[in-house]
This record gives structure tokens, sequence and C-alpha cells, in this order.
């Protein structure tokens, strides 16, 4: 009987042991995933930061190009203002062949330079929308790293809720391990009071024996 309680009880304890070995091969499984994930979304966040950086460069250069337009406009609208002044002033004075050939040449130049602001135009409302595109970028960028960051924080949490689901199941593992040893303890001393009383009543029993073949003797003896 102590042979067999020993041998089953080695056998429920080898189980729990290799389950308390399982459960904390996952714990390590979910930290070294954990940790990998956690590269991963670091990685991304760094590439996303880099091309944020960028495109706040784009913007940077975008806008010094606005203030070279802007400037440009400046410079032209006060040019053709003056060419307006200089040709009115042409115009008003008394007329000759080459003040007509200078006024002619006056409003070609003024429409040029009113077609060359229409251009310019163009381009600060083209640049105007190629910042706002960037910007729109940028913000959605930002909109993803801190969705990258909220994954991080989830799968953290995660982590850290299987890691104590798996450590306290081990707890209760381990409770079961003391548990079955103190029985197989408790039951082995048990056993062994059985034996040991056992031995003593065999032991009774010889010398009651002993004492029954010694009057069967004496008993003999006076008979003869």
């Amino acid at each position: 009987d102590i042979a067999m309680a020993q041998a089953e009880s080695r056998s429920q304890i080898s189980e729990t042991e290799a389950k308390i070995t399982e459960k904390k091969s996952k714990i390590n499984a979910g930290e070294s995933e954990k940790e990998t994930q956690s590269n991963k979304m670091h990685n991304k966040i760094s590439s996303i930061k880099a091309q944020i950086q960028g495109k706040q460069m784009q913007v940077k250069n975008l806008e010094n190009r606005l203030s070279d337009i802007g400037a440009e406009i400046v410079r032209i609208g006060k040019n053709t203002d003056l060419l307006l002044k200089e040709r009115d002033t042409l115009l008003s004075s008394r007329k000759n062949e080459n003040d007509i050939l200078a006024s002619v040449m006056y409003t070609n130049t003024i429409q040029q330079n009113i077609s060359y602001l229409n251009t310019l135009q163009g381009s600060v409302n083209g640049v105007n929308h190629q910042i706002y595109q960037e910007n729109v970028a940028v913000e959605g960028l930002r909109n993803d790293i801190k969705d990258l960051e909220a994954q991080g924080v989830n799968l953290k949490k995660q982590t850290e809720y299987a890691k104590e689901t798996l450590l306290s199941d081990i707890k209760d593992y381990q409770s079961q391990v003391k548990s079955m040893k103190e029985q197989a303890d408790s039951t082995g001393k048990s056993l062994q009071a059985e034996i040991a009383a056992l031995e003593s009543e065999k032991t009774f029993i010889a010398e009651e024996m002993k004492n029954l073949e010694f009057k069967k003797s004496y008993v003999q003896n006076i008979q003869i």
C-alpha cells in the first residue's frame, strides 16, 4: 500500500509540476512576444516621426517659397503702380509719335506684369494647397502614432493580465503539489503506524502461541 501510494503521489506531483512548467513557458513566450511587438511598434513610431520631420521640413520650405512669392508680388505690384503712374503722366502730356510708342510699351509691360501677378497668385494658391496637404498628412501621421501607442498600452495590459492569470494558476498548482506531498506523508505515516500496529500484534500473537505451546507441553507432561 505504501509503495502504491508513493507511486501514485509521484505520478500526480509529476503531472502537476509539468503543468507548472507549461505555464512558466507560456509566461516566457508572452513576455518574448510582448518584447517583439513592442520593438516593432517602436520602430514604426520612429519611422513615422522621421516622416513627420520630413513633412515639417517640406512645409517650412513651402512657407519660405510662399514668402519669396509674396515678396515678388509686392515688387511687381510696386513696379506696375509705377508704370501706371508714368503712363498716365505720359498720356496727360503733349502727345507725339514717340509718346504714343512709349505708351504702348508701358501698356504691354503693365499687361505682362498683370499676367505675371496672376501667375504668382496661382503659385500662392498652389503652395498654400501643398502646405495644407502636408499639414493634413502630418496630423494623420500623429494620429497613427497615437494609435500605435494605444496598441502598445493595450498589449502591455493584455500581457500583464495573461501573466497574472498564469501566475495564479502556477500558485494553485504549487499549492496542489504541497497538498499532495503532505497527503502522501500523512498517508505514509498512517500506513507506517498500521504496520507498527500489525508488527506489535504479530509479536503479541507469537508470544501467545509460545504460551500456548508451553501450556500444551505442561499439560502433556502432567498426563504422563
